[in-house]
């Protein structure tokens, strides 16, 4: 790791918007349309130190801007959590989630038993949701592998100590990630993807075009859910003009790419995600692509 690349814990940074993001799925887990169940989520947050609902609990009771965030991110979710079973169902036993955060994937979604499930992301992150996890007993079916790394340099050659075989169909997750990574790290990444992607394999993942992120990041809504938040995305979304967006990038090296925006998904889930803030992050892509080939 370079002298400017530092690590964060999720007290600080980047990781402190995955505890945001567990608060947020706990809010959308005890909500009467929640599309998702999560109940590890309230668990990882209070962990940190950040006020969630227990389980159970009306969701009401969480911070607002965490109610506010749960209306998409159970959208994102839930489209992300049926992208992997029916990668895994198409017959893809080898999942990689990047940037993996504090989502309980690993314990929440039933897993066969011939799957490896790789989590990538910084070192403390990973102990932390661990510890926790293990701490509430939670099990998996899947073969489980932390990975830990820096997504914005040399990752690879983790991936594959760990036991990922690029030989084989991937299905990958880029979730809540890119918007936090420099512009050459963001195209590193996407390569990397690629050269270690079999025919066959999948990728799914949310970002915003360069004109919808200035829209979001100087609208008055942004900055009120941020102050309330007590985060600093404005320092931590990063900003620099890209040469191509993600697709274009999936794209050019193959991909057959779907894109669609967030607000389309909300509403096949017959949600809406409503008011300024609501239609500032329903601009969020939902990506999906497939790389030509069987799977083997």
């Amino acid at each position: 790791m370079t002298t400017q690349q530092q690590q964060w814990d999720v007290a600080t940074g980047v990781g402190r918007t995955a505890l945001g993001v567990a608060a947020a799925r706990a809010v959308e887990t005890n909500s009467p349309d929640g599309l998702i169940e999560d109940p590890y989520a309230a668990l990882l947050a209070q962990a940190g130190g950040l006020t969630a609902p227990p389980p159970g609990a009306p969701a009401d009771q969480a911070v607002p801007a965490w109610s506010f965030a749960a209306r998409f991110l159970g959208v994102r979710s839930r489209r992300f959590d049926e992208y992997l079973v029916e990668s895994v169902a198409a017959g893809i036993d080898q999942v990689v989630l990047l940037g993996a955060g504090l989502d309980a994937r690993a314990v929440r979604l039933d897993w066969p038993d011939t799957v490896h499930l790789f989590e990538v992301d910084q070192p403390k992150v990973l102990e932390f949701k661990h510890a926790v996890l293990t701490e509430a007993g939670a099990r998996t079916s899947a073969h489980w592998h932390f990975v830990p790394a820096d997504l914005r340099e040399g990752w690879a050659s983790a991936l594959r100590a760990n036991g990922f075989d690029p030989g084989r169909a991937t299905a990958w997750l880029v979730e809540g990630l890119l918007c936090y990574l420099p512009a050459q790290a963001e195209a590193d990444l996407l390569d990397t993807v690629c050269a270690l992607s079999a025919p066959g394999s999948r990728l799914a993942g949310d970002w915003m075009s360069e004109e919808n992120t200035k829209t979001v990041t100087s609208h008055p809504a942004f900055h009120a859910t941020n102050a309330d938040a007590k985060t600093d995305l404005d320092s931590l979304w990063n900003t620099e003009p890209r040469e191509m967006s993600p697709q274009e990038r999936l794209g050019a090296d193959g991909w057959q790419v779907s894109v669609d925006s967030a607000g389309a998904w909300a509403r096949r889930y017959g949600r809406e995600l409503s008011g300024p803030a609501g239609e500032l992050i329903g601009l969020t892509s939902i990506v999906t692509a497939t790389l030509p080939g069987g799977v083997r």
